[in-house]
């Protein structure tokens, strides 16, 4: 069975395209409950039909076809693991915070991008940063990497310095809101346990400040 590529490809093929669930699921004539279960592995991948259409709608290329047929018993594909950039930006004593959807409700999350296959995680970092915000930064360093708990894509934090632009939503497909936040009160935005240990290490090193 070849199912997790399915779903790993599936996703990054959405999020790179920037579509919704909701809007794969209508290129495709399914609901969009059976793509989040196809992406989180709750479903087997689909017959040839539905990954043609998932394919045509996301520009794959035949890549969903294969590697639906491969989950069926074809000679499977080798994929890529999804990697995702995740950049903490700051401004003097402030971190840069984007609002999600989801289907359920939203949440604060930090700036991200999915790392294509040509490029590296510090430059995905730096240009989803302008893409989603409008705010133009640098990485500093390097705050390493993990598998991240929610998602199970591995994750790649940059720490970044901001270097101009006010923060604005620009991608309202994927976004509610954008905002600067001070790291003493990141806490009312994300649970601190939820934010990488070095992540959190290097905002209180910056801000002097300890996020509880």
């Amino acid at each position: 069975m070849n199912e997790g590529a399915f779903a790993t490809e599936l996703r990054r093929r959405r999020l790179d395209a920037r579509q919704s669930l909701r809007q794969l699921a209508a290129a495709a004539h399914c609901s969009h409950s059976y793509i989040s279960d196809m992406e989180l592995g709750r479903k087997a991948a689909p017959d040839e039909k539905l990954a043609r259409l998932l394919d045509d709608a996301l520009d794959a290329d035949g890549t969903l076809v294969r590697l639906a047929g491969a989950s069926h018993g074809v000679a499977p594909v080798q994929t890529q693991a999804m990697r995702v950039a995740i950049a903490t930006v700051i401004r003097d004593e402030e971190v840069l915070l984007v609002c999600r959807r989801s289907e359920e409700s939203s949440s604060w999350q930090f700036p991200a991008g999915v790392v294509k296959p040509e490029s590296s995680p510090d430059v995905t970092a730096v240009r989803e940063t302008l893409a989603e915000t409008g705010v133009r930064c640098s990485v500093r360093r390097d705050l390493g990497s993990r598998v991240h708990p929610a998602t199970g894509v591995l994750a790649e934090y940059r720490l970044c310095d901001y270097l101009a632009g006010e923060p604005e939503n620009l991608d309202p497909v994927e976004n509610v809101d954008v905002m600067w936040v001070p790291v003493a009160q990141l806490s009312k935005f994300i649970a601190p346990e939820r934010i990488f240990a070095p992540v959190l290490t290097a905002l209180e090193g910056i801000s002097g400040t300890a996020v509880t």
